[in-house]
């Protein structure tokens, strides 16, 4: 696979991971029986790292708030790593990094006026960072097991990995687990460095282009 191919297929897996970033994250996908949450957050998410959404409209004092934290983070990118609705929509959380400037500033002065309306995480790292360590993997050479396509996790302040299995299951790639996990992590960690998150995610093949490549439907 290409670089072309490669960044298209990171393209996909932004469009896909990333909860917020270009505008708030919103509902997109239904409920599941198998969510789960970070402890301490308010975005619940299934066992491939997908946010999960409980159904209900996004209020007329939440929408605004969403909007306003999403301007300031669009205009720093280096303060935060991302902003969502809450799974419930009751309230908006922004994910923030180390950096202390105008979009931290704004998140607290929100909170501190709708503490029961917006949230706030801190993250390692901001949307600059991610968009860096992404840039880097871009660059790498290609070798097995294949890294199928990676973007933001705001929820972290990391990344979130495709891997096409090759010496594990999918259950083990989805549990963190397994030879394929424990290569691809390396791989990165050599490039980028051991600080940064990673959540990996089950890739299958799919035609890209007409190449032979590799996504998750």
């Amino acid at each position: 696979m290409g670089q072309g191919t490669r960044t298209a297929l990171v393209a996909m897996v932004t469009g896909i991971a990333v909860v917020a970033t270009g505008a708030c994250g919103s509902p997109d996908r239904t409920p599941g029986a198998d969510s789960t949450s970070v402890p301490g957050e308010c975005l619940h998410v299934d066992v491939n790292g997908y946010p999960r959404w409980q159904g209900g409209t996004i209020s007329a004092q939440v929408s605004p708030l969403g909007e306003e934290l999403q301007q300031v983070a669009n205009e720093h990118p280096d303060e935060s790593s991302g902003v969502a609705f809450c799974s419930d929509v009751s309230s908006v959380g922004i994910y923030l990094s180390p950096a202390d400037g105008p979009t931290r500033a704004k998140a607290v002065e929100l909170a501190r006026a709708h503490p029961a309306l917006v949230r706030i995480t801190e993250v390692p790292h901001s949307l600059a960072d991610q968009l860096a360590a992404m840039d880097t993997i871009r660059r790498l050479p290609e070798d097995s097991p294949m890294i199928g396509g990676y973007g933001p996790d705001p929820r972290t302040g990391g990344l979130q990995v495709r891997i096409t299995p090759l010496d594990s299951t999918a259950d083990e790639i989805r549990a963190q687990s397994g030879a394929d996990v424990a290569v691809v992590r390396a791989r990165i960690v050599a490039a980028v460095g051991p600080d940064l998150p990673l959540y990996f995610q089950v890739g299958e093949r799919v035609t890209v282009g007409g190449l032979l490549s590799h996504s998750q439907p």
